[in-house]
């Protein structure tokens, strides 16, 4: 995304509209500092590309 990272864009997301429900995706490793803040930002719902369909569906 051009001027933000996704972590910024769930912030300013959930800036709008605190009650917004994020399933945070990411192709980036478990110990990647952006990782550990998208966690905490979007209440644990993220998953690590690739991920299974089920997955998401439990999630959601």
């Amino acid at each position: 995304m051009p001027g933000m990272n996704g972590v910024e864009a769930c912030r300013e997301i959930l800036n709008v509209s605190k009650d917004t429900k994020i399933v945070f995706m990411t192709a980036y490793e478990q110990k990647h500092p952006l990782v550990g803040e998208a966690q905490n930002i979007c209440s644990g719902n993220l998953l690590h590309k690739p991920f299974k369909i089920a997955d998401l569906l439990t999630i959601l």
